[in-house]
């Protein structure tokens, strides 16, 4: 279980209510050691609160060989030696500051970078468009679009894709960080994956998660559009940069893993002393 900010906050107002929730459960399985303070805030007894960590750090990851990830590459319209800038996620306006970020780095002249874009939700694919074809840039939409020759942006409206694509990147930029946005979209498959990783700066649907990223030298953040222009373009011109970030990304998922097994663990507790 995860306590958001904002559910913390309307909870705390109805603490007398929430007498028959509490009532109900047997243990409450928290993904952090904050979370678990707010639910004991919240009335929960000591007892029944454990922390097991968040399950969503035990995703497989399933990596592709370097010659597949070279013929994904060049499905998307990308060349071999391209560099690839992906923002893995993004939300509403978030796409409008990677394409500004990405003609300012490429701009530079320092290395040959590419934009991939993965909405959140496919269905905003119309919007990345406008704002992708008023740039000028050449782009296709994956969903449609044959690839015929070289392109700059690719827009990746498809679903279940994210985990491939990853693996051709060279920086992921994580989706819903960017201010105003400040929940996030999960960094965990970029880490554990190796990828060099820019977040916003509150990230707090995954502040735990992003708090270690961070601390370990795995991800970086980021205030605002500017400063991720900035922190983009050290990456670019500094491979050994990107390669370590990536080394302790996989480090820490290394690491962290082991929530699901905690999670089961406690489950059969429970059912054992029935």
């Amino acid at each position: 279980a995860r306590m958001s900010d904002r559910s913390f906050g309307r909870m705390r107002l109805v603490r007398p209510l929430l007498a028959g929730v509490r009532a109900g459960l047997t243990r409450l399985l928290a993904s952090s050691a904050v979370d678990a303070e707010r639910f004991r805030l919240l009335g929960f007894r000591d007892e029944e609160v454990i922390v097991t960590g968040n399950i969503k750090v035990d995703l497989v990851i399933n990596p592709i060989a370097d010659d597949a990830a070279l013929k994904l590459k060049e499905s998307l319209g990308f060349g071999a030696k391209d560099l690839i800038l992906l923002g893995a996620s993004t939300w509403a306006d978030e796409g409008a500051a990677l394409l500004r970020v990405w003609e300012s780095v490429r701009e530079a002249g320092d290395a040959p970078l590419r934009l991939l874009l993965v909405p959140r939700h496919a269905e905003r694919r119309g919007e990345v468009e406008a704002i992708v074809k008023e740039s000028g840039a050449t782009y296709v939409l994956r969903s449609r679009d044959e690839i015929e020759s070289e392109i700059e942006v690719c827009i990746a409206d498809t679903t279940g894709e994210l985990q491939r694509l990853t693996q051709i990147a060279d920086i992921v930029f994580g989706g819903r960080t960017l201010p105003p946005h400040r929940e996030g979209q999960t960094p965990v498959e970029a880490a554990g994956l190796g990828r060099a990783l820019v977040v916003g700066p509150e990230m707090t649907n995954f502040r735990a998660i992003a708090h270690g990223l961070i601390e370990q030298g795995a991800a970086r953040s980021v205030e605002d559009e500017a400063e991720l222009r900035k922190v983009v373009r050290e990456l670019v011109v500094d491979p050994a940069a990107r390669e370590k970030m990536g080394a302790c990304g996989e480090a820490w998922h290394r690491e962290n893993r082991g929530a699901l097994d905690l999670t089961i663990g406690e489950i059969q507790r429970v059912l054992e002393q029935r």
